[in-house]
């Protein structure tokens, strides 16, 4: 089955303060099949890191080496359902009280019938209502 990988997920991996078991089950098992992100998942890994530099929990060097090891992952950047016009991500961010970025990842999880990996606890919510959030196999 295909899966769509959210920043909460990724960054819950990346980070020391933030890794625990899940998150490096979902590490596992993005390096091992691969996953889909939306387009924007590139913005918003950069801006996670210039963040985390800005609060000084990484430094420029730290998330320049984070960013090269991201490109290595094997993700598939897609844009179904966030096309400019389309309603479908901001009428799932009103019906899941999410923002309408969490809203791109569900929509695409949708469009490819995938399960949806996420840290982030609504997300994870409208994810199950929806039958599509992922569990770890381990």
């Amino acid at each position: 089955m295909r899966t769509v990988v959210d920043a909460s997920a990724v960054f819950s991996w990346i980070f020391d303060d933030e890794r625990d078991e899940l998150a490096l089950a979902m590490a596992r098992f993005v390096v091992a099949n691969g996953a889909h992100v939306p387009a924007l998942f590139t913005s918003e890994a950069q801006n996670v890191l210039a963040v985390a530099v800005r609060r000084k929990r990484a430094t420029t060097a730290e998330a320049g080496a984070i960013l090269a090891a991201l490109a290595r992952l094997p993700l598939r950047v897609e844009t179904s359902g966030t096309e400019l016009g389309s309603p479908r991500a901001f009428e799932a961010a009103l019906r899941w009280g999410i923002s309408a970025y969490d809203a791109a990842y569900l929509v695409l999880a949708q469009d490819l019938d995938a399960t949806l990996m996420t840290r982030d606890r609504r997300l994870n919510a409208a994810a199950e209502s929806s039958g599509m959030r992922w569990a770890c196999a381990d």
